[in-house]
């Protein structure tokens, strides 16, 4: 299996695929506790800006990540190594999903869809190639692809582009590079909209303030208590308890050699993590639809968008003229 580290899209463009996949379609949906429940995809800012991302489309996501893959194996060839662009990280791409994706049964089976992504290494192009390498030029070659250890990876990725190291400094690696060069068109990285979409992002926080989603969290919470996880705030503590426990899979210290890789989750490692992640997502999802909380999340959200699309209508109109034919 491919080390695992992944680069991620985080900061405005991560919100927007968060309120439009993890709310709508992986944390379960308030329509079986409520008549008139709540589509994240509804979102004002979303329907503005989500389609010029891309993140409304998942086959324009899965044609970006395979450029990303190409332009990875290029780079790899220059780096002196075999390099077969992977077809896996694309295929697993969701958005929004069906609506048997927000039901429990598809929670019951594939929880928050985490273990989706957990292909075995029958499904890795490279694996052999790198099986054939010896340790420490597996070392050189995942510093080639991913960078020196000591940067991190997706983890510690960047609040803007997804590819920060630890310390503020660009990730090296031919993945991180990449991705930066097949997204530098993105709306997300032009400067001249920082401004905006930094202003956009902080509406999810002041969601979380909001006394109407404090009580829902508290009940969420309290219930989340009784099915056994006292510690859990919001549905973000959730996610990222299960996110956590993905993480420490490859976490383990490298082998007796000493060449600082991570060992490879066996399959009863993975299984154990499929398992936690069921009960931890159904219990999310029930709750949820016993308390209403994602309803009311994105009840005060959609009030504060409105006002935030009236208030910034020109500044989001001139960003819709340069970047509608983009996608």
């Amino acid at each position: 299996m491919t080390h695992p580290r992944r680069i991620r899209r985080v900061g405005f463009a991560a919100s927007l695929a968060v309120l439009a996949v993890t709310s709508a379609a992986l944390t379960g949906c308030a329509g079986d506790a409520t008549s008139s429940s709540l589509d994240a995809k509804d979102s004002p800012l979303y329907k503005i800006l989500g389609p010029l991302g891309g993140l409304d489309d998942k086959e324009a996501l899965r044609k970006q990540e395979r450029a990303v893959q190409k332009a990875a194996a290029q780079c790899m060839t220059d780096e002196g190594f075999e390099y077969k662009p992977s077809d896996s990280a694309a295929s697993t791409i969701t958005v929004g999903g069906p609506d048997s994706e927000k039901s429990e049964d598809w929670v019951s089976k594939n929880g928050y869809g985490f273990s989706r992504g957990l292909n075995s290494e029958k499904d890795d192009p490279n694996q052999d190639y790198v099986d054939s390498l010896s340790d420490t030029q597996q070392t050189a070659y995942y510093e080639a692809l991913y960078g020196p250890a000591t940067e991190a990876g997706a983890d510690d990725a960047d609040a803007d582009g997804g590819t920060e190291a630890e310390g503020g400094t660009t990730a090296t690696g031919c993945l991180n590079e990449a991705y930066r060069s097949v997204t530098k068109t993105s709306f997300w990285e032009d400067e001249k909209y920082k401004k905006l979409l930094d202003s956009a992002s902080a509406l999810f926080e002041k969601v979380e303030k909001s006394p109407a989603v404090k009580k829902a969290a508290a009940n969420w919470s309290d219930c989340m208590a009784d099915a056994g996880y006292s510690e859990m705030d919001t549905k973000a503590d959730a996610m990222n308890h299960v996110s956590e426990k993905m993480s420490a899979l490859y976490d383990a210290p490298g082998d007796a050699t000493g060449d600082g890789q991570p060992s490879e989750p066996s399959a009863a490692d993975i299984k154990e993590f499929r398992d936690l992640e069921i009960k931890v997502a159904l219990a999310d999802f029930r709750c949820d639809a016993k308390t209403g909380y994602e309803n009311a999340k994105l009840a005060v959200q959609f009030e504060l968008e409105e006002k935030f699309v009236r208030e910034h209508k020109a500044e989001l109109d001139e960003l819709v003229d340069a970047y509608g034919d983009k996608k």
